[in-house]
């Protein structure tokens, strides 16, 4: 018998995955937009349940900060500095050799979110901060594409379908008077990740396998993984919501992204993007370090050890992150080692 024919026979066992079911679940395409706790354990889950079509995005690389709470991720993977899309994209092989995983290591923006996200079945929101959920909803409604919000802070968390081509109400909805936009470090355990990633896989297949009802799109589900306890909220479509009822999409409008700007989610690092879009020749950059010491290196990042409090990840985008400097002093250190020049577009705002 093949190794794959065997794969399922304990899932086909459950009334609703027929032989029918299965191949409708392995033909969707479902695009996750993170590779931190929540998108590496729903990127490995979604993988072994036979789906067949992942796109997973993040802009970061793996630190040992990560190791506890995610999936997939290694020791090695840590040490290597490996971007989190490329090392989850290379386990998921690893998992099921059926699926085809796409890595971009890169952010949603405004200016590539058309790009990134067009064409696929589902969303997985598995990011950190508002901003990113809110310019994921502005897409969803605008493209009739369903998508999976997921969340966590400390033992807690939520989990969402949100559908708005089905009736249901949009994020913007619940969000429009309140929530930090701010990206922030927050602490957070494992077992809420397993919980909250749990629920989001839930939606996430029964709306690929066409089970999903009005319930689930204007649910909220509050995971309380201490007392393990889950209760649903019942969320309302706001008449007045600017995103789903007056389809205005201000995010979307952004033509700008700061080139210099506080990297969201890692105090005291600066975020650095080139100007136009380049390659780096990582190799020629190790050559002329002048005075820094590689911490790590592979095909796609560099570590370097700019001082003892000072360190430096610089991709082969050109994008970079520099720990331990001051503003004018990171992009210093950015045009000396990439050869790259900064001009009169810095811009410290968010997007």
């Amino acid at each position: 018998m093949n190794v794959n024919e065997d794969r399922f026979t304990r899932l086909k066992l459950v009334n609703e995955f027929t032989e029918a079911s299965l191949t409708r679940l392995m033909g969707s395409k479902v695009v996750i937009v993170g590779c931190g706790a929540t998108g590496t354990h729903l990127a490995e889950a979604l993988a072994r349940i036979g789906i067949r079509t992942l796109k997973v995005i993040d802009k970061d690389v793996v630190s040992w900060s990560n190791l506890y709470r995610t999936a997939l991720f290694t020791e090695d993977d840590a040490l290597k500095a490996m971007p989190k899309a490329i090392s989850c994209a290379q386990k998921i092989v690893e998992v099921n050799t059926s699926t085809q995983v796409e890595p971009v290591v890169d952010e949603v923006n405004p200016l590539n979110i058309e790009n990134l996200l067009q064409g696929y079945d589902l969303i997985i929101d598995a990011t950190d901060n508002m901003d990113s959920r809110l310019l994921i909803n502005e897409f969803s409604v605008k493209h009739g594409i369903p998508w999976v919000m997921t969340g966590v802070e400390s033992w807690y968390g939520n989990s969402w379908l949100i559908n708005t081509r089905a009736g249901g109400p949009c994020f913007k909805c619940l969000s429009i008077s309140g929530g930090s936009r701010r990206c922030r470090v927050l602490g957070v355990t494992p077992m809420a990740v397993k919980m909250v990633t749990s629920a989001s896989l839930t939606l996430a297949v029964k709306h690929l396998l066409g089970l999903t009802k009005e319930e689930d799109w204007s649910t909220l589900h509050l995971i309380d993984s201490r007392e393990l306890d889950v209760r649903k909220i019942h969320v309302a479509k706001n008449p007045e919501c600017p995103t789903c009822q007056h389809r205005k999409f201000e995010l979307l409008g952004k033509d700008f992204i700061p080139i210099v700007k506080p990297s969201c989610g890692k105090n005291n690092v600066i975020e650095i993007t080139p100007p136009e879009p380049v390659e780096i020749d990582l190799n020629l950059l190790l050559k002329r370090r002048q005075k820094t010491k590689v911490i790590a290196s592979n095909p796609y990042t560099v570590k370097l050890k700019l001082s003892d409090k000072s360190r430096a990840i610089i991709f082969r985008s050109g994008r970079a992150l520099i720990e331990g400097l001051p503003y004018r002093k990171a992009i210093e250190a950015y045009e000396t080692l990439t050869g790259i020049k900064i001009s009169h577009k810095l811009a410290k705002t968010d997007y």
